[in-house]
């Protein structure tokens, strides 16, 4: 295992580093793959996020800070790429390519979302690689996996969220499927990536070899169905979209609130007898039948009028409280802004404000894990283009700046 940046971080008297501090990962990856390269950030690990010289294409994607299309105000960019160092380079070129393999060779994790052939074509296969550093894991994270029929089909996000499963039992009976909002697809296989690429890397500590790691964004999907594969596989029976009016569960519906949605879960029979009490205790419920959580089902259009009404008088937060204080399930259908001003979301940070050179000051997510010895905020904002070069290229790889100007005159970095 290799700890190419604790030397000159443990230069750095006061500061305190990540669980992951002296883990150097190169970051190859687009749209698919950046989420990865940021939870290997959050957790302290040196991460160089590698861009062609002419920007990644997450650089154009909207929303812009201030509504101003501009490659360093991009949201996406921005909050995916936070933690990471960068650095400008074409490796498809002979040039580029020994770079990146010198590179390659003082890293302990390279993540890319390009596939084996479109690597192989540049001359950075996985077999390059490997030699270039023998206890490299090498994650690759592809539509369909790096083996099988569909290995060369290209897709999306909402293609394997759709092939995956997962879309055919999402959205009302009778009606078409729907999509979850975000990049759901992407956002789980760069969290089992960033795992993946964890174990590989620990396992060489071990074993001293490194290995591939292949992460297909289409398995990754059907995975997070859940139980709806393991049933089918097991009974045959296909998973099948039901209505949140007529779910096979007990009161687990929607219900309106005078500024919006609750759902409210009840249960077990001593849930549901904190629900009489605080409905009231009304005759038309106090039958002994409704204590059997199948007979509350099969007669929710008794039961429902009674919690609608209840709901209508309070706000989504009152009845929040008021559910925990009576230890009934209860959840707000919040908006974005209303969890990110929420009191829960402001206590933990969830929000950190960073200053980048050209957007300026804005709200950025912290990591979503806390490590109790070490920090739980962003350790650096997203990068400017080429930002880190002459740190990389010079101060590392021991280029002139000299040399440094001539390739980025070839069109090299």
């Amino acid at each position: 295992m290799k700890t190419p940046g604790r030397e000159a971080a443990s230069s750095r008297p006061g500061v305190v580093f990540g669980p992951l501090h002296g883990v150097r990962v190169l970051d190859l990856a687009g749209r698919a793959g950046d989420l990865c390269g940021r939870l290997l950030a959050d957790a302290g690990a040196d991460v160089i996020k590698v861009e062609p010289p002419d920007g990644n294409s997450a650089r154009q994607r909207p929303p812009f800070i201030a509504d101003t299309p501009d490659p360093e105000r991009s949201l996406t960019f921005l909050h995916y790429n936070a933690g990471k160092r960068g650095i400008t380079l074409d490796y498809s070129k002979p040039a580029g390519r020994e770079l990146l393999l010198r590179l390659v060779g003082r890293a302990d994790i390279l993540v890319e979302d390009a596939g084996e052939d479109s690597l192989a074509r540049c001359g950075i296969g996985h077999s390059a690689l490997m030699k270039a550093s023998p206890g490299l894991a090498h994650v690759s994270i592809t539509q369909f996996g790096l083996s099988g029929p569909y290995r060369n089909y290209a897709a999306n996000d909402f293609i394997c969220f759709a092939l995956g499963g997962l879309m055919a039992t999402s959205g009302e009976p009778g009606m078409p499927p729907i999509v979850a909002p975000g990049e759901l697809a992407y956002a789980v296989a760069s969290g089992y990536a960033a795992l993946g690429g964890l174990i590989a890397y620990y396992n060489c500590a071990l074993t001293g070899e490194g290995q591939l790691v292949d992460v297909s964004i289409h398995e990754a999907a059907a995975f997070t169905a859940g139980y709806a594969v393991p049933v089918y596989t097991a009974t045959g029976e296909k998973p099948f979209r039901q209505s949140w009016k007529k779910r096979l569960f007990d009161l687990y519906d929607v219900y309106p609130t005078k500024d919006g949605f609750i759902r409210i879960f009840i249960m077990p029979k001593k849930h549901w007898q904190s629900l009489l009490d605080w409905l009231g205790r009304p005759p038309e419920l106090m039958s002994e039948i409704f204590n059997d959580q199948k007979l509350r089902w099969q007669n929710s259009e008794i039961i429902d009028p009674f919690i609608e009404r209840l709901c209508r008088g309070y706000t989504k937060d009152g009845i929040f409280r008021e559910a925990q204080r009576r230890h009934i399930a209860a959840s707000p259908l919040n908006t974005p802004a209303e969890f990110v001003q929420s009191d829960q979301a402001r206590a933990r940070g969830f929000l950190t404000t960073v200053h980048h050179p050209v957007a300026g000051a804005y709200p950025q997510t912290n990591p979503v894990f806390r490590f109790s010895a070490s920090p739980g905020f962003v350790l650096r904002r997203a990068p400017t283009l080429g930002e880190h070069n002459t740190e990389v290229f010079c101060g590392e790889l021991r280029l002139s700046h000299t040399e440094l100007k001539a390739l980025q005159s070839g069109g090299i970095v």
